[in-house]
């Protein structure tokens, strides 16, 4: 086949194939050549074509893949809305809970109040036994009798006994004790009052003594005197403590063996004060005797003058 014109040039464009002619004689090629040339173009054309096609189902791949990843984003969405719902209930019926939980925390303090309130009224109703819960000793056909000891929770099958320091049965302190603690004498467990020893002027003849054992009679005769005004010894008179009277103005003896018995325990609260006794020094109308817990002797004082006040009970 024969060519009218030689081309030059050959041009591609948008899968059309356009031969130039060319311009001179002196760039002209062969036909042989232009058609291994179109031959090298159709097949470079028909591999770009396979590489579109398959460009085009990695893109439509692609496509697929993103609206699937749509749809789980859409599902995750609503996982996450029911999610964040669940948690809305649960945050309401957590603080439900804790609402109850506080409203039981103050019905329990409240039944823990009224509890310990019963408990001191039983406490309080018990101290006023004095002596037993039962019958006392041992009856004639051998039965044991059962009693609570006077002033503290003890029980026993026996006698009740008491120890230096301890409590007694009207709930003071005891200073004194003998029959192997059956009996003995114990004393407030705090300063009654600060007070005059009062009867100024008064004259006890020598009534008022200094031994042991000697302070309820002393005590009995300071008020047999009848002074006006206010009086250390008169203070035994109206005192009760758990509402059991029966005290009095200890002597200066008993206060000494006190201070002995006690001071070096670390019960009573004595403060080394100097207390009043219901001594007087032989005579004197113008001074009595105190005590002295810190120094430990008796020391004469005018009568007039203020000092703290310990009572006294015999068991």
């Amino acid at each position: 086949m024969k060519m009218n014109k030689i081309f030059s040039r050959l041009v591609i464009g948008a899968g059309t194939v356009v031969l130039t002619t060319a311009p001179s004689l002196s760039s002209a090629i062969s036909l042989e050549d232009l058609e291994d040339r179109i031959i090298d173009v159709k097949a470079s054309a028909a591999g770009t074509l396979i590489k579109v096609g398959r460009n085009t189902s990695l893109i439509s791949k692609a496509n697929k893949d993103i609206n699937l990843n749509k749809q789980n984003i859409t599902i995750n969405k609503k996982e996450m809305d029911e999610i964040k719902t669940d948690i809305d209930k649960n945050s309401s019926e957590i603080h439900d809970i804790k609402q109850s939980v506080i409203d039981l925390e103050v019905t329990h303090n409240r039944d823990i109040e009224n509890l310990v309130k019963q408990l001191k009224g039983y406490i309080k109703i018990v101290t006023k036994i004095k002596d037993t819960i039962l019958p006392e000793e041992v009856d004639a056909i051998g039965t044991l009798s059962l009693r609570r000891c006077a002033g503290t929770h003890q029980v026993t099958w026996d006698k009740c006994v008491y120890k230096l320091g301890g409590k007694g049965p009207k709930g003071g302190i005891v200073f004194k004790i003998g029959d192997h603690g059956e009996h003995g004498s114990e004393v407030t467990p705090k300063d009654v009052i600060r007070q005059t020893f009062g009867c100024l002027s008064v004259n006890f003849n020598g009534d008022l003594k200094e031994y042991i054992g000697s302070g309820k009679n002393n005590t009995d005769v300071i008020l047999n005197k009848k002074c006006t005004g206010n009086l250390a010894a008169k203070t035994a008179i109206n005192f009760k403590l758990k509402e059991q009277g029966g005290w009095y103005l200890p002597s200066v003896s008993e206060l000494k063996l006190m201070r002995n018995a006690l001071l070096g325990s670390g019960v009573g609260g004595f403060h080394n004060n100097e207390y009043w006794s219901s001594s007087d020094n032989g005579g004197n109308n113008v001074a009595a005797y105190t005590f002295d817990f810190e120094n430990n002797y008796k020391i004469a004082r005018e009568r007039s003058s203020p000092h703290p006040i310990r009572l006294v009970s015999d068991f």
